[in-house]
């Protein structure tokens, strides 16, 4: 089974900071339909019922920018030199703790 952080990595190594904010959101939208379909077809083929591809969605898509901060942390700790300029990922961890914050 597909996870979270299999997105966020590839979106992250894909893009540079500066495509993201334009490519991220139209990324997610492919990746989700492809999810859903391979989904569908798993369960179609086993005899238990796949999870709710929607569901699955709204909940990967609210923590998908957690996800991108907490391996944006990882970085900023190991290569600071590799994370600097990237305003992208300033701004979601901005948005992430205000969201925390309330």
């Amino acid at each position: 089974m597909p996870q979270l952080s299999d997105a966020q990595l590839a979106a992250q190594i894909r893009f540079s900071p500066a495509e993201c904010q334009s490519r991220v959101p139209r990324y997610l939208d492919v990746y989700f339909t492809a999810l859903r379909a391979a989904l569908a077809a798993t369960g179609s083929e086993r005899s238990a019922r796949p999870p709710d591809a929607g569901q699955l969605e709204r909940e990967w898509r609210e923590l998908f920018a957690l996800a991108w901060v907490d391996f944006y942390r990882f970085l900023l700790g190991w290569a600071p030199s590799y994370a600097d300029g990237d305003r992208y990922s300033w701004q979601l961890a901005r948005d992430v703790l205000a969201s925390i914050a309330g």
